[in-house]
């Protein structure tokens, strides 16, 4: 499922999305407004059968969904040009089955959740691109190097 330039997105569609129960992929692309936060007092969660999230060219997304990390068939994970992310959620370590993650063009994502690359056994491609804090720290020297040099193929740069 795509879904692309929808000006009115503000908040993730999991209302829409919960009847799907079989999706396996979701591209949320170029929804210049989403900005992530909920809609109501209720918990975003997106399927549970997803495989495969992208979330591209979204630049007002300052959150992702909360449910993230109860995605144990995600095996793959984009987040790419979305500049106004600060952080990913907390809870991501039950990404049991997420074999390749992508994260490019967040200036303002700093820092990954604490315990987060330690408890992703499946891990085996992470590219980390024009994300400086987030770069420089998994560089040879940075506080989470030892993390990320057992991935196998790993492409960190600027």
């Amino acid at each position: 499922l795509t879904i692309s330039e929808c000006s009115n997105l503000v908040c993730w569609p999991t209302e829409e999305l919960r009847c799907l129960d079989s999706l396996r992929l979701l591209y949320i692309m170029n929804c210049n407004n989403l900005e992530g936060k909920t809609s109501s007092a209720k918990e975003e969660t997106l399927p549970l059968s997803l495989e495969a999230l992208t979330i591209s060219s979204c630049c007002s997304v300052v959150a992702l969904p909360s449910n993230l990390g109860n995605l144990t068939k995600l095996k793959g994970l984009n987040v790419s040009w979305c500049n106004a992310l600060k952080a990913l959620p907390d809870g991501l370590c039950g990404l049991t089955s997420l074999r390749e993650s992508q994260i490019w063009g967040c200036p303002t994502l700093k820092k990954l959740p604490q315990g987060l690359l330690e408890r992703l056994s499946a891990l085996k491609r992470v590219s980390i691109i024009d994300c400086p804090d987030l770069e420089r720290r998994c560089r040879e020297g940075g506080e989470y190097f030892h993390l990320v040099s057992p991935v196998p193929l790993k492409e960190i740069h600027h």
